[in-house]
């Protein structure tokens, strides 16, 4: 199963109005779920970009696996019922994830968990249907715990489209943040930063420790073009830097609600700079030679460079900025841009 689906974190002030609105709509369901994600100590099926976990729904037990397939917003994902909390790697034999399981060297242990209040109702657009989920609730690994509020908005069916649609009215209502990182991802590098800091003589100098290792900017490594047709390669090029800018904005546009250090909030500011100069740049390079983004998005990332050319490195108006919901719906569309054909 191909699971496609994308994510918006709400800031605080936020939580009662969306919850509200989506309680006020026919059709909507309530449940907790209560989630243990398994890997290696070293992590080997994170390393492959992969995430296994046991989730209590309801009153029975479901084993997911996910890998990612190849996008920013979509995962290949399969499910199996389970009669209790006890993992059945034996489920995979005849998918494609059997070879990566059968590889592990190493016995599976719980990483992290989750726990997490889910409200969702289901939409009929014009071009599909789509899945609006409330995540409140939080992440946990040894003794970090993660506050977690989040929209999932997933396609069921139809155009992909409609899924985006649906997530830009949203944003712009609730002034929500996108970011590309699953709740797998979050806990993966809560557990890692807990781990990193073992060292310390005190539980307290652990989690300052830890906290400061889990607060860290977003860094894509430089890569050559990818070789191939050039509206592919554009595409490419263009998801790469989008997964730093994104990963960025979405640190600087609730900074003050993550608490991070001035340092952090600096080198972050840069980076987001940095990236949307590359990829500007790297659209420069492919002008003429295939079709690139309409030129309201380019215009647009070109004059939020302007805006925040004088501004101090950590000034909160930086923040507030990348916050919008002007600049939020222009990473969407070039999420979008990026990623679906049909959208060039």
């Amino acid at each position: 199963m191909l699971e496609q689906e994308i994510k918006l974190h709400i800031p605080s002030v936020s939580v009662p109005a969306v919850r509200r609105q989506l309680m006020a709509l026919p059709g909507s369901g309530a449940e907790r779920l209560h989630a243990m994600y398994f890997d290696t100590p070293d992590r080997q099926l994170a390393r492959q970009k992969m995430a296994l976990r046991l989730r209590r729904e309801g009153g029975h037990w479901v084993q997911t696996l996910k890998a990612s397939a190849g996008d920013a917003f979509s995962r290949h994902e399969f499910n199996h019922a389970r009669p209790e909390a006890a993992l059945d790697l034996s489920v995979y034999e005849q998918t494609p994830m059997a070879a990566h399981l059968q590889a592990l060297q190493g016995r599976l242990v719980v990483r992290y968990e989750t726990e997490v209040a889910r409200l969702s109702r289901e939409f009929r657009e014009s071009e599909g249907r789509v899945e609006a989920v409330l995540d409140h609730g939080e992440i946990r690994a040894g003794e970090l715990v993660l506050p977690v509020a989040e929209m999932e908005f997933e396609h069921l069916d139809g155009s992909v489209a409609s899924m985006f649609g649906l997530a830009e009215r949203w944003c712009g209502e609730h002034h929500l943040i996108l970011d590309l990182r699953s709740k797998a991802e979050q806990g993966d590098g809560l557990a890692q930063a807990w781990h990193s800091a073992q060292g310390c003589k005190t539980s307290a100098e652990r989690q300052a420790a830890a906290w400061q290792r889990y607060w860290q900017p977003q860094r894509v490594q430089a890569e050559a073009t990818p070789a191939g047709a050039a509206d592919e390669s554009l595409r490419a090029v263009t998801a790469r830097y989008l997964e730093q800018i994104v990963g960025n904005a979405s640190l600087l546009a609730d900074a003050h609600q993550q608490g991070l250090s001035l340092a952090v909030r600096e080198e972050a500011q840069q980076l987001w700079r940095s990236g949307v100069k590359n990829l500007l740049a790297a659209w420069e390079q492919f002008e003429g030679v295939t079709p690139l983004p309409p030129a309201n998005l380019r215009e647009l990332a070109r004059d939020f460079l302007r805006r925040t050319e004088g501004m101090k490195k950590g000034e909160p108006a930086a923040s507030s900025e990348l916050a919008s919901p002007e600049w939020q719906i222009w990473q969407l569309r070039m999420l979008a841009w990026s990623t679906l054909p049909d959208s060039h």
